[in-house]
């Protein structure tokens, strides 16, 4: 079953977001900066995919929390959620006749811990397999909306992340984000034989100007599949250009990401992913 994921020319190999972790973000692949401390946070995620008629609606929700348990350890809680809305006048996608869908996705838990300077952060986290094995095209526009965190709209597949991030900033404002590190998925369907588990590899790198509390950024984010043998570089591999604009406006820190994929297997249904997110400081 995961093989047939991972090698599927619709969710092959899926890439990451536009670039890295910063020292203050979510632990869940989310390269959002984020205060460190209490805080909530909303994204909005619009996918335009050229083989779905889709309506505006058609979008994916991430909502995260964010509890600190000490001076450097973060607790991370994320419930995702997706709708589909197909286009008046369209019959069916692809045969499939409701007009709507909509569907929660996998949570996911998480720990963050960072250094006393706040330069570098360890994440581990679980996203726990809790949605029903069944079609439903609201999931297609989450996976697609953000392939980081595709998991969070399969089935029966446990991931266990863990992550380095590094952050750093001179005294003009430029700064270079980069996260490494390995993503590891286990089939828990019953019955599904040897191909229970693949293991991969996300690195990621960002690099921005920020001033007056104003920051702009490029990066490019990747994903390698390391435990199938018989594939070569290009088939193993996704790659994705992201642009982002944030404003850390006191307890809240609104942002505005364009994210393009670069492989020709993303590139086949993904034009482009439009985000916006919002964090509220509640300390």
């Amino acid at each position: 079953m995961i093989r047939s994921i991972v090698k599927g020319g619709t969710v092959v190999f899926f890439s990451a977001w536009l670039a890295v972790f910063a020292v203050d973000s979510a632990a869940q692949q989310n390269p959002v900066e984020h205060p460190w401390g209490r805080s909530v946070s909303i994204e909005i995620l619009k996918p335009k995919l050229d083989d779905y008629q889709l309506t505006l609606l058609s979008s994916t929700i991430f909502l995260s929390l964010r509890l600190p348990v000490s001076q450097n350890a973060l607790l991370t809680v994320e419930v995702p959620f997706a709708q589909g809305r197909i286009k008046d006048g369209v019959t069916s996608y692809y045969g499939y006749s409701r007009k709507t869908e909509t569907s929660f996705g996998n949570p996911y838990i998480g720990w963050e811990i960072r250094d006393n300077h706040g330069s570098a952060v360890v994440d581990l986290g679980i996203r726990i397999p809790l949605i029903k094995d069944e079609y439903n095209f609201a999931r297609a526009i989450g996976y697609y909306s953000d392939y980081y965190r595709k998991t969070a709209f399969f089935s029966d597949i446990l991931t266990i992340t863990l992550g380095l991030n590094g952050f750093k900033r001179n005294k003009e404002g430029f700064f270079f984000k980069c996260r490494i590190g390995p993503e590891f998925w286990m089939n828990t369907e019953r019955g599904s034989g040897s191909d229970r588990a693949e293991l991969l590899l996300d690195y990621c790198g960002q690099a921005g100007f920020e001033i007056n509390r104003f920051s702009v950024a490029a990066g490019l984010t990747g994903q390698m599949l390391i435990t199938e043998g018989d594939l070569d570089f290009e088939e193993r591999t996704v790659h994705q250009l992201g642009f982002e604009a944030c404003l850390k406006a006191g307890k809240i820190w609104p942002s505005i990401r364009l994210l393009l994929p670069l492989d020709k297997y993303l590139k086949y249904h993904l034009d482009r992913v439009i985000a916006l997110n919002c964090t509220f400081q509640l300390q």
